[in-house]
């Protein structure tokens, strides 16, 4: 689902929510769904803002030496094959996860429990522009939340960097003549008359 917000400065932001294949799926119905959603992405003007969120059923691991700036400092377990078409995705379009960006408790990190081993899992994201980092201010998981699954709801914090667009037109100053500097009054009377003429 796809949802593009104008802003009062007459800017966008493009917000894209998702539900990825699980590892059970086919090799075949994860790439097929990974480039439609690259289609969507390429779609999106470059000057958007833009946000992917939702469950990417995708463990990134913690290697940020090699996958920076698409991952942060602070992930926390090992990849599972899911992760190499996020990553493909990530690197691509220039795109940071911004859930390893900010530092976290275990209770405030995981976003996934596992209803049988009760293990868990970071699965939910809040993905951005490499260049939008600037804009994130925090991405958590919510465990006081109840939301009727075994999933955590995943806050993130934006405060978006948006200036006004100025036109030439509405910028340009107009000259004002001042007539007085003219000195004969009958040079000044002509000048009035021609611009009176030229208003006509």
């Amino acid at each position: 689902m796809t949802l593009r917000i104008t802003t009062s400065h007459n800017h966008n932001i493009t917000i894209i929510n998702l539900y990825t294949p699980t590892m059970t799926y086919p090799d075949e119905e994860k790439e097929d769904f990974y480039s439609m959603l690259k289609d969507t992405i390429a779609n999106v003007l470059a000057a958007d803002k833009l946000v992917l969120l939702g469950d990417f059923n995708a463990r990134m691991g913690h290697d940020y030496n090699t996958w920076s700036p698409v991952l942060g400092k602070f992930g926390k377990e090992n990849p599972n094959s899911n992760r190499e078409l996020l990553i493909c995705l990530c690197t691509e379009f220039q795109l940071a996860i911004t859930n390893t960006y900010f530092q976290h408790s275990n209770n405030h990190y995981y976003s996934w429990e596992h209803p049988m081993s009760k293990r868990r899992h970071l699965l939910d994201y809040v993905i951005t522009r490499k260049k939008g980092l600037k804009d994130a201010k925090n991405t958590r998981a919510m465990r006081e939340t109840d939301c009727q699954t075994y999933h955590y709801l995943i806050k993130t914090t934006f405060k978006f960097s948006i200036k006004p667009v100025y036109s030439r037109a509405t910028t340009k100053r107009s000259r004002r003549l001042n007539t007085s500097k003219l000195g004969d009054r009958k040079w000044q009377d002509r000048l009035q008359l021609a611009i009176n003429s030229a208003l006509e």
